[in-house]
């Protein structure tokens, strides 16, 4: 679509799973642990490891960490198809996390070691409503353009960067 400053067009992508999938697991499988609790798991499991299949009944602590982490991979990989498309031949130097996932130091460094793009969050936990009063900020000319009200209002937190990057 066109891009809300005077030249350019933005593109976007979407994937309508992601952290629903987490949920899911959860919910099916570990109605007794919190996401945060599931991701702590994932975090003691070795990068690529695969599922461990439905054997039905309880699971261990490391059947859990294998699942949780094939699914955080699983929709990393799928925001790295996304940022593809987006991005076309052009590169991407970073990308600023939102949402519920921005929360989990894990996940976000598993997103950027398989992004290969630095993911950082900002010092503002809601960033959906920062952009939006960054937008209104513009409009309602607080700020001369977006360049400057992103300059103004956005500080990054952290950077996780991809590994043996």
């Amino acid at each position: 679509g066109p891009h809300f400053g005077e030249t350019g067009f933005f593109r976007l992508a979407f994937e309508p799973l992601g952290a629903g999938q987490l949920e899911d697991y959860q919910r099916r499988f570990a109605p007794d642990r919190s996401i945060e609790q599931l991701i702590a798991l994932a975090a003691q499991v070795p990068a690529g490891s695969g599922p461990t299949g439905d054997r039905g009944g309880a699971r261990s602590d490391y059947e859990h960490g294998v699942g949780m982490r094939f699914l955080l991979e699983s929709i990393a990989a799928t925001h790295r198809a996304l940022r593809e498309r987006v991005a076309g031949a052009g590169t991407v130097g970073r990308i600023v996390a939102t949402g519920g996932g921005a929360r989990s130091a894990v996940w976000l460094q598993i997103k950027a070691d398989m992004l290969g793009v630095p993911i950082v969050t900002t010092t503002c936990p809601e960033r959906a409503c920062l952009g939006a009063a960054l937008l209104a900020g513009v409009a309602a000319g607080t700020f001369r353009d977006i360049a400057e009200a992103s300059d103004q209002m956005v500080h990054e937190s952290e950077c996780y960067r991809p590994l043996g990057h």
